[in-house]
């Protein structure tokens, strides 16, 4: 199996569980702890930056890989 199929076929779980957190107003945070949005909003909005990225990343690699977008 290659790395971007595997980075893409990874990345569609990883992505859902981002959209459902941000849904719920939970998010996994640092030091293995959870972090509500009404409790801390800025933190759970740089987390949720933060995964986001990595989620998208994920799916999004892949697919300018196989377009030629990418080297």
């Amino acid at each position: 199996m290659s790395t971007n199929l595997a980075c893409f076929l990874f990345g569609i779980p990883v992505t859902v569980l981002w959209a459902f957190g941000i849904k719920k107003g939970i998010m996994y945070g640092a030091r293995n702890r959870w972090i509500r949005r009404n409790n801390e909003p800025f933190l759970f909005w740089f987390m949720t930056a933060f995964s986001g990225s990595v989620a998208l990343g994920l799916l999004v690699a892949p697919i300018l890989s196989w377009t030629g977008l990418r080297e």
